[in-house]
């Protein structure tokens, strides 16, 4: 047999031969692996394959139907059962999501030094880590967008010593280092937002300026602490000492906390709720939530301070840019988010998706607190929703900010008012709609939200109002400038409008207005204006009688009208 020098030979899995891969007359040989690709100028993608060879293992040439084999695409090897080994040739550069994930007997990976960026979930997820051993690199560590989920208590890494690699590599052991031990564990208090009581919690791990990732756990942060590209894996709680503040700084492209989907991060305050989180990402990534291109997990804000600023149109506390967002829940202390369009200026993507990620695959859920949004901007979010599912609307306190003395909230009934510090010096409540009465710092506060069906110049949509005065019976003057909000059956005699007022009529309410002596059912006299709304299904009814000259509504007798 005579070929070409650099010629290969591929042989049928199952055909009987036998030393393969090996040489044969002295020739390389394989099994044959019947690919499919993609092919861009002039260059191969693989993006899967037929029968895994009868050894198991895959080599990938770097050659391919006469081209060069540059890049894996995402899922190519997906669920491949009887993948055993796989090596990826010199000249391939990026292996996309999922490339190996399912692939539940591989064990060994062989990855060349030209590859310069491996994609999120490539071995495993997080609720299904990885079986592989053994991952051997060529050159400099990948550039990583998520986590591949390979499992540290299974997976050793083997890399150049002179390549820029540290101890670990997504959590695994890098030729052979033993990784530093964690802090000592200690015991710390936190205070639940519904109770007044501090509780312990044995065995919580101190955050320090070296940590990078939070697992299944307890954690405290004391001091001032500054870290980069925190990380959560599994479900982490964490704890705010009072006086404490953590400034977590997301690096190219990575959230402050990255907290990615099917994680979770529960942050809790201790008695004074006094202590803070910080956390910026960078690039396309969030302040708390997903990487550039990265869908968010869970958070949770039980208390303390914490202010989340998203990178280029990512979300503040949410998905990274493209990224969908998680659930949001807030039960107390004060959380400000913020977006940003890559410019300087303020994004509407505040929480939930970051921007082009779609419809928000989480809730959003407020049972307490003060949530400021910078850019008012609940991007594929809903409203926020409490407990009981009732749609909120922001109200929104002046206080005189004064250290580190929280608001006092008095009479605000089934809502968290635990460390609700001042932003911009106000607190931003979620209120289901209704009429409340509670003081703040001992001065009387009084809201009345409702929607209403309202015309934005073109159209008619639904709006919300937060400033409403319920109308009763004993309601007889409206006016200077307020809105009213009429529900169920009212009758009032001899009403009048001095200036301007506005009244919402809530389905099925009706308003019985009559006039007497001469007077109008509604007294709107030249100079003022009376504008009636109703509410989605438009039911509401007003009915107004003039008596003895007095208009229905408008004038009364040898008295001109208004508008």
């Amino acid at each position: 047999l005579t070929l070409a020098d650099e010629a290969r030979i591929s042989v049928p899995s199952g055909a009987g031969w036998t030393g393969v891969p090996g040489t044969y007359q002295g020739y390389s040989i394989d099994y044959w692996v019947d690919y499919t690709c993609e092919i861009a100028e002039g260059e191969i993608t693989i993006t899967g394959c037929g029968t895994i060879p009868e050894d198991g293992c895959l080599r990938i040439p770097a050659t391919y139907m006469g081209h060069p084999v540059t890049a894996i695409a995402a899922g190519a090897f997906q669920g491949k059962a009887d993948l055993v080994s796989v090596t990826v040739p010199e000249g391939v550069t990026a292996i996309g999501n999922m490339a190996f994930c399912g692939c539940d007997k591989l064990a060994t990976v062989s990855l060349p030094a030209s590859l310069a960026s491996i994609g999120a979930y490539a071995f495993g997820t997080a609720e299904k880590k990885s079986n592989v051993t053994s991952v051997t690199f060529a050159g400099e560590p990948p550039a990583v967008e998520g986590e591949v989920y390979l499992d540290p208590a299974k997976c050793a890494v083997t890399a150049p010593t002179d390549a820029g690699w540290g101890t670990t590599w997504q959590g695994c052991s890098v030729n052979g280092a033993v990784p530093e031990p964690l802090p000592a564990p200690m015991t710390a208090s936190y205070r639940d937002p519904g109770s007044t009581t501090a509780k312990e919690i044995v065995g919580c791990i101190e955050v320090s300026s070296a940590t990078t990732l939070m697992t299944n756990g307890w954690y405290v942060v004391r001091g001032q602490v500054t870290t980069s590209n925190l990380k959560v894996s599994g479900t982490a709680n964490l704890i705010l000492a009072d006086g404490a503040t953590l400034t977590a700084n997301g690096t190219s492209n990575h959230a402050g906390i990255e907290v990615s989907s099917g994680n979770a991060l529960v942050i809790w305050a201790q008695q004074a709720g006094t202590g803070k989180i910080v956390a910026t990402g960078l690039g396309g990534a969030a302040g708390i939530g997903g990487n550039n291109n990265g869908a968010a997990g869970d958070v949770t804000v039980c208390g303390g301070r914490i202010t989340a600023t998203g990178g280029d149109y990512a979300a503040g506390i949410g998905g990274g840019h493209w990224g969908k967002g998680g659930n949001l829940t807030v039960r107390g202390g004060t959380v400000s988010a913020a977006s940003d369009c890559g410019d300087g200026s303020r994004g509407t993507w505040d929480v939930g998706s970051g921007n082009g990620g779609g419809a928000n695959v989480g809730e959003f859920t407020v049972t307490g607190g003060s949530v400021s949004l910078a850019g008012s901007g609940l991007h594929r979010a809903d409203y926020p929703k409490n407990a009981y599912g009732d749609v909120l609307a922001c109200v929104t306190v002046e206080v005189e900010e004064s250290g580190d003395a929280a608001a006092s909230v008095q009479g605000l009934q089934g809502y968290g008012v635990f460390g609700l510090y001042p932003t911009d010096g106000k607190i931003h409540l979620w209120l289901a709609k209704g009429f409340y009465d509670f003081t703040v710092n001992g001065t009387s506060c009084h809201f009345g939200i409702a929607d209403y069906v309202g015309w934005d110049g073109s159209k008619l949509v639904k709006k919300t109002r937060t400033d409403l005065i319920e109308f009763t019976g004993s309601t007889t003057n409206i006016g200077d400038g307020n809105w009213y909000f009429v529900r169920g059956a009212v009758t009032t005699t001899d009403l009048k409008v001095s200036g301007t007022a506005n009244l919402i009529l809530a389905d099925d309410a009706m308003l019985v207005a009559n006039g007497t002596s001469n007077h109008a059912g509604i007294v709107v006299a030249a100079g003022s204006a009376f504008t009636v709304w109703g509410q989605g299904g438009g039911t509401g009814t007003l009915v107004a009688t003039g008596e003895s000259g007095g208009a229905g509504i408008g004038g009364g007798n040898e008295v001109a009208g208004g508008t």
